[in-house]
């Protein structure tokens, strides 16, 4: 039976080659997300194993320990199984102007590797120091100079001082792995200020420690022991639930040496538990995205298995007289299915491979993905999910056709009875939830903002809003589909509103022949119903995608914007001079603007607290004005330029947050009192405007107030400033952000283009725009798959209908003229319809973006941008040619067997 069905499937593959096609195609694309998310979260892992280098600290010790004891625990967990290396360490952090680190290390620690030493010697002796060169206060130091540091030990009530000597014999370089390690952070972030000092801990730390603890018996250093693991053997990219059970059990192997005595902490444990609940959100994510693309697939094989059996009924009607029972046929058809299902899965993976280096958009373009990410769960996992598409798609058509009596099985000619599937409570539910989510998309109804807006008096509202939340929530991935389903079986299935528009178009242009073409159309509605759906759905997700893709790029250019400020920002030390550093920057070729913004803090009243803590951003109005980015929807009740006048013209102004403003019920052109910074006397501030969205989003809340106002009040060295410097068209951004960090006084600089060009660059931020475009190039294939493939099996029924009426004077053009008219008329109807629900549908993602981000209000011009249009025309042009061509063939194969037959 298995040789029968596979020589079945080799002869008569064009009657396999819909189910084929469709299973291919949802195959090849879950696949791909399955491996891209496996790529992705592999290179997130390696990304966090560079990232993070300690996997685990002993610190919190329950009593002080002694450097022996210290130096016997190390040593004692060294000897752990996966164990590399163990070091300890004792660490002083005192909070001055600057954050002074002093960092006692063993002469083995893995912190010597990432050490480049610049000038003196290059190892330590007694009371001796190296010196970052990183460190904020590097210029006020030399070889061979004292730096004392005092620190005190509480034994209550008296309150000890010790003050300690260091000679800096060295200055040094340190890497990210060394800072981590000498800084205490196993995840990498740097100190914004820093004086960083290098000790030996047996012959420096270890007597201070000891002599301290002689007469306090209490350390005042921070002392820990750092773990390191072999990590190629504990660690995997694509087994992030077998690396954390493998760190558990060396996390719980420390611990019970530890006992109770410390704390044990694994930095790599919790990143890559973060990673697994990113990895497992990307992966259902991507399937969601992809879920139009199973559906149309699955759909495409479930209707044209119809179609398949239909034509192979004659087969059935043989089998049965030779003696097969039904039994039999139903397993040979099912075979068949699973030879599809295997040799399909396999191709999926293929093609999969082929295009995971696209999806995942490493920077060293086009590679081969890595063999761990397509592994053998991944493959077993790929091949089932195959078979069960195809089995889902054949077995219901195969289980009817073996069903059907022998003697009509016989028969060339058989009635299909017509379909009533829009007369199902389904398709009508379908429908209605499809036409619910299509109005509060285009209405830009938020269903989450109503809810949480809405005051609850009851708790059966509570849980019938909370429900309508959920309902809302679930329908939305699938509510273009569910309304375009309902939309082609209800209107093309159970009216004949779109029969009479056809006929009436088609015999006003193509008389007789218009008449034929709309009899053929009506003649089959299931199948014109089914064909309509398909194409609508591929129509209209690929319009979505477009239009989403183009709001995604505006979306991220503006929050970009945003979060930069201008052009570029950069952080100043406040104990500098801010005005200076704006003069220098003035002259810096290729910019046009710079202006600085201080940020604090501003206490107002409140009825319900008694009082209320607000950011300000304290700023020169008319230069904020021509270097700043900001929207004018950002204002309301006033426009950006007059609040910003009235600003400028009175100091004692201010530009009220809008949702701080909604919440307090504080109206325009009031009085407000407020305490500004650390300031004791209440100002009167006029409300002359309010700067962003009407409700608070709980990440950026800032009112705008005149920098002289800040000058008088004596706030402005303990402010933070920012620098905001706009540039020329063309300038070199690169170039200047690298001249502005040159600046003493600037702490870090950032562009927008360098910002948009690390997030092009990372695979996690760009994968959900992959997936849409990769799903898109999928419509393109199943589009002009499905196209042809309808096409060919509408013609291969009406073969001996289309050779008669040419036997009966229908020339080549006139059945040609038929045949198209037949076709472009639902794939004219299928565009129509699914050009406007991708529309509403993109038009309702843009949405979500707006309620994730409410400073960034909706850019509707965005989704109708010419690309958007010429994606469309070049689909639909696709769809006429994939249809137009079979069709010529078809006529004139008609003509070839009139002549035989003459």
């Amino acid at each position: 039976m298995w040789g029968y069905a596979f020589k079945r499937i080799v002869r008569s593959w064009p009657l396999f080659i819909a189910v084929i096609a469709g299973v291919l195609v949802s195959s090849t694309m879950f696949a791909t997300t399955n491996i891209g998310s496996n790529e992705i979260v592999r290179g997130v892992v390696d990304d966090a194993l560079e990232d993070t280098v300690i996997d685990y600290q002993i610190f919190g010790f329950e009593t002080t320990p002694s450097c022996a004891t210290l130096i016997s625990l190390a040593d004692d967990v060294a000897a752990i199984t996966n164990v590399r290396h163990t070091e300890v360490l004792s660490r002083l952090t005192l909070s001055t102007l600057s954050l002074d680190v002093y960092t006692g290390i063993e002469t083995d620690s893995y912190a010597y590797n990432g050490i480049t030493h610049i000038s003196g010697a290059t190892t330590l002796g007694v009371n001796e120091t190296f010196m970052a060169i990183s460190s904020t206060n590097i210029s006020q130091y030399q070889l061979n100079d004292f730096v004392e540091f005092t620190f005190q030990v509480w034994l209550y009530p008296i309150v000890l001082n010790y003050t300690v000597s260091l000679e800096i014999v060295g200055f040094i370089e340190a890497d990210t792995t060394a800072l981590q390690i000498l800084t205490g952070t196993p995840y990498w972030r740097e100190y914004p200020q820093r004086n960083l000092f290098i000790m030996n801990f047996e012959s420096t730390m270890c007597p201070i420690r000891e002599t301290i603890i002689d007469v306090t018996g209490v350390s005042p250093f921070a002392d820990e022991v750092d773990v390191f693991v072999e990590r190629e053997a504990v660690i995997s990219g694509v087994d992030i639930e077998g690396s954390l059970n493998r760190l558990a059990t060396i996390r719980s192997q420390i611990a019970n040496i530890v006992g109770f005595t410390a704390i044990v902490w694994s930095p790599i444990e919790t990143a890559l538990q973060l990673l697994s609940l990113s990895s497992m959100i990307l992966f259902v994510s991507f399937i969601v995205m992809s879920a139009p693309i199973f559906f149309v697939a699955l759909y495409m094989g479930i209707t044209f298995s119809d179609v398949t059996f239909n034509l192979r009924r004659r087969e059935v009607g043989l089998l049965l007289t030779k003696g097969f029972s039904r039994g039999s046929l139903l397993r040979m058809f099912i075979l068949e299915t699973i030879i599809i299902g295997i040799l399909t899965g396999a191709a999926g993976i293929l093609l999969a491979i082929l295009i995971v280096p696209f999806f995942v958009g490493t920077s060293e373009g086009w590679q081969f993905v890595s063999l761990s990410s397509v592994g053998l769960d991944t493959i077993a996992l790929c091949m089932i999910f195959s078979c069960v598409v195809t089995f889902i798609s054949v077995y219901f058509s195969a289980r009817r056709a073996t069903q059907i009596p022998t003697v009509e099985a016989l028969r060339h000619h058989r009635h299909v009875p017509q379909d009533k599937g829009y007369r199902k409570l389904l398709t009508w539910a379908a429908l209605l939830i499809g036409v619910y989510k299509m109005i509060i998309w285009s209405t830009g109804f938020s269903v989450s903002e109503f809810v949480s807006q809405m005051p609850v008096t009851s708790f059966l509202l509570f849980m019938g809003l909370s429900m309508w939340v959920g309902f809302d929530q679930m329908v939305t991935p699938w509510a273009m589909m569910l309304f375009l389903y309902g939309l082609a079986k209800i209107v093309v299935h159970g009216t004949t509103i779109l029969y009479r528009i056809t006929g009436k178009v088609l015999r006003s242009g193509l008389g007789d022949i218009g008449e034929l073409a709309t009899r053929s159309i009506q003649r089959n509605p299931a199948r014109t119903g089914a064909v309509i759906f398909i194409l609508a759905l591929v129509i209209g997700y690929s319009v979505q995608a477009t239009a989403v893709l183009a709001s995604d790029t505006d979306y991220t250019l503006r929050s970009t914007y945003m979060s930069v400020g201008a052009d570029i920002s950069a952080g100043i030390s406040p104990t500098h001079n801010t005005s200076r550093v704006i003069t220098r920057a003035e002259n810096i070729a290729g910019i046009e603007s710079v202006t600085a913004v201080y940020s604090s803090t501003m206490i107002l009243p409140s009825s319900v607290a008694g009082f209320y803590f607000s950011s300000i951003d304290a700023i020169d109005p008319l230069q904020w004005f021509q270097t700043a980015y900001f929207e004018e929807a950002w204002f309301s009740l006033v426009p950006a330029s007059q609040a910003i006048a009235s600003l400028a013209s009175d100091n004692y102004t201010i530009v009220l947050d809008y949702a701080l403003a909604r919440q307090l019920v504080i109206p325009l052109e009031s009085s407000l009192t407020v305490n500004i910074g650390g300031n004791t006397t209440a100002i009167q501030l006029t409300v002359v405007g309010f700067i962003g969205p009407s409700r608070s989003t709980g990440v950026k809340q800032i009112s705008l107030v005149p920098l002289p106002l800040l000058e008088q009040l004596g706030e402005i060295n303990s402010s933070n400033s920012q620098l905001l410097a706009k540039t020329a068209q063309g300038a070199d951004v690169s170039l200047i952000t690298d001249e502005l960090e040159g600046f003493s006084e600037i702490r870090e600089a950032h562009s927008v283009i360098e910002t948009l060009t690390e997030y092009s660059s990372s695979p996690v931020l760009n994968a959900q725009g992959n997936i849409l475009r990769i799903g898109m190039a999928f419509t393109f294939v199943l589009a002009s798959i499905g196209t042809v493939i309808v096409v060919t099996f509408t013609l291969k029924e009406k073969q001996r209908e289309n050779a008669l009426m040419a036997a009966r004077g229908l020339t080549f053009r006139q059945t040609a003229q038929l045949l198209i008219a037949e076709s472009t008329t639902w794939i004219i109807f299928a565009a129509l319809i699914g050009v406007v629900s991708g529309f509403i549908a993109a038009y309702g993602a843009f949405q979500s973006l707006h309620e994730i981000n409410l400073w960034l209000p909706r850019n509707l011009l965005i989704i109708i941008s010419p690309q958007v249009f010429l994606f469309i025309g070049e689909l639909i042009l696709l769809l006429i040619i994939c249809a137009v061509v079979p069709m010529l063939l078809a006529a004139r194969r008609a003509q070839t067997c009139v002549d035989v037959l003459r």
